[in-house]
């Protein structure tokens, strides 16, 4: 660790040009959950059809990480960086090319190479950069980038498709995507202290014994459980509560706190302890989803409820990846922030699943109030643990 130090400060021109390349890498993942499922309709395609590739990239990137975790800690970071950087470039070429909804699905397989490489990776070079005492702080800086790639993102593909089309959205991701590989390589990361003997799957073990760990990662996949019935369910449940004339309004309010979150709350997890950020953020989350049960009745709440959801979820995650980084060794990072991504993609994935299986029994304005319910005595339970 010692040997490190006179390097943070050369360090802050690579973080910068880390910061850049990791916006346009973000751009890309975000416009291609938004506008791919659109697509799919335009190939000849059906709601499953969207559906079914969707989930496709996101198992096949869990899966994925088992192998691409591990690399990081024995390769180090920029071999992940620059193999997803330059395959989030190139998978836009392969979606233009895409004459057929089965040729769309493949390329989304390909794409979700990048996914499993690049944010787990990104997140753990973030954490190599930072000086111990601010980790929290870089953390919330990284997840800042992020939150900017879905406000600007999603809004930008729509515009330049409706005014372009398809094709001229996919070729302006893959030069955007040649320019974030370019800075990438330019990055200076810091060297590693890798073991002779590591294993790709002796790390993930490692990892999965450390009982230290477990509450944390429950606590993310609580949390993922809530973004994951947000993500898929809000829109739809406000467009028939509500007169309001786009339901996406919701995620405007989500993004803008999400940002004000992502700034304070790394700072404050570092000046007063992760636990003391996680578990309080957790909770305003499923108040969140509980105040979104009163929309029907006052619809100014479903303002309230975007706030609180931004909050919760954006400034959660940040402290809880600092946590995680706090309490393992440098050279088990990439493991433990590939596994942290794999949880939370597949507890989004389960949190659709499960709340869309209340709501047909319940109703969506029930299911808010029950699933948020649940996450506030969950998160006490947890953070009771944490304390003793």
């Amino acid at each position: 660790m010692e040997e490190r130090k006179p390097k943070l400060k050369e360090s802050y021109s690579s973080l910068i040009m880390f910061f850049i390349a990791a916006y346009m890498v973000f751009v890309i993942f975000f416009t291609s959950l938004t506008i791919l499922p659109i697509y799919v309709i335009e190939l000849g395609g059906n709601e499953f059809d969207s559906g079914l590739q969707t989930t496709l990239f996101f198992i096949s990137a869990v899966v994925l990480r088992f192998y691409f975790g591990p690399l990081a800690d024995i390769k180090g970071r920029k071999l992940p960086l620059l193999i997803g950087t330059f395959v989030f470039a190139t998978s836009g070429l392969f979606f233009m090319l895409s004459s057929e909804v089965w040729h769309l699905t493949l390329a989304r397989l390909y794409q979700s190479l990048a996914l499993a490489t690049f944010l787990s990776s990104g997140s753990s070079l973030v954490a190599d950069m930072a000086p111990e005492k601010s980790r929290g702080t870089y953390i919330g800086m990284y997840r800042l980038i992020i939150t900017l790639g879905v406000l600007t993102g999603p809004v930008g593909a729509l515009e330049v498709i409706k005014n372009h089309g398809y094709s001229y959205w996919f070729v302006l991701t893959f030069i955007g995507g040649i320019i974030a590989l370019g800075l990438i390589m330019l990055v200076k990361a810091p060297p590693l202290a890798v073991s002779a003997n590591t294993r790709f799957m002796n790390n993930i073990y490692t990892v999965f014994k450390n009982r230290v760990l477990w509450p944390i990662y429950a606590g993310l996949a609580l949390t993922s459980i809530c973004y994951g019935a947000i993500l898929t369910f809000v829109s739809l449940y406000i467009s028939q509560v509500s007169e309001a004339v786009n339901p996406g309004i919701y995620f405007t309010y989500f993004g803008i706190s999400g940002v004000l979150a992502n700034i304070s709350a790394g700072y404050l997890s570092d000046r007063y302890g992760r636990k003391a950020i996680v578990w309080p953020a957790a909770i305003i989350l499923g108040v969140g989803l509980i105040v979104l049960a009163f929309v029907p009745i006052v619809p100014a709440t479903m303002i309230i409820s975007g706030f609180l959801t931004g909050i919760g979820w954006s400034g959660g995650i940040a402290a809880f990846i600092a946590w995680l980084i706090d309490l393992i060794e440098d050279k088990m990072r990439g493991t433990v922030l590939s596994i942290q991504e794999s949880i939370i993609d597949t507890f989004v994935a389960l949190g659709s699943l499960i709340f869309g299986t209340l709501a047909a029994i319940i109703g969506m304005q029930f299911s808010f109030a029950v699933t948020g319910s649940s996450i506030v005595v969950i998160t006490v339970i947890l953070l009771l643990m944490t304390k003793r």
